[in-house]
């Protein structure tokens, strides 16, 4: 009987410090600190370039590399990781030059993984990707050329969200140990209370 009462406390407090528990926020778009004008542009042996479509939904568009060099070449767009959290978004790509020789793709601390490499292979926005970040992570997207000529490949990004992982604050720990403490104190004076009344 008393482990019963025991559970049903617990799960009473458990249940109320879930209630004061913050819930995980989810920044969608390109905006706030994940605007697009906060985000870095690399060209590595290249001349790419950036540019949206303001939306609703904002559409990022990331062109390649074209400079004429006949040498492979990439363009990044990244941003670093200020919170912990799920990156996803949805994406397209084109590209005029024959198949394998430009492609688009995410980055996550300087991997890269493709994810299209030739005209026509994803319609714009009908892509998904989705992946875990870390504090201090530097991620993004590429267009990689091989050559640089006939023509660039371009990346297109829209539906972008940030769901952080919320650490809750200590003013919001606080409350959930009190709630826990005060719970506690008040099943130790009914144990107490009920001795006494049986010792009677």
């Amino acid at each position: 009987m008393m482990q019963k009462r025991q559970w049903y406390l617990f799960s009473g407090l458990l249940a109320a410090a879930m209630l004061v528990m913050p819930m995980t926020a989810v920044k969608a778009d390109f905006t706030g600190p994940y605007d697009l004008n906060n985000w870095t542009l690399t060209n590595t042996n290249a001349d790419g370039s950036w540019n949206s479509n303001p939306g609703p939904p904002i559409e990022l568009f990331l062109t390649g590399g074209d400079n004429g060099s006949g040498t492979q070449g990439t363009t990044d767009f990244t941003f670093v990781a200020f919170e912990s959290g799920t990156v996803s978004f949805n994406w397209g790509y084109d590209t005029v030059d024959d198949p394998g020789f430009d492609s688009g793709g995410w980055l996550l601390n300087g991997n890269y993984t493709p994810l299209a490499n030739g005209p026509g292979q994803m319609p714009f926005f009908d892509g998904f990707v989705s992946f875990d970040v870390e504090i201090g992570d530097v991620f993004g997207f590429r267009v990689d050329t091989d050559d640089n000529i006939f023509g660039p490949g371009i990346l297109g990004v829209t539906n972008f969200n940030f769901d952080a992982t919320v650490i809750p604050e200590p003013s919001t720990m606080a409350l959930v140990g009190l709630i826990m403490a005060g719970g506690a104190v008040g099943y130790r004076k009914r144990r107490q209370l009920t001795r006494s009344r049986r010792k009677k």
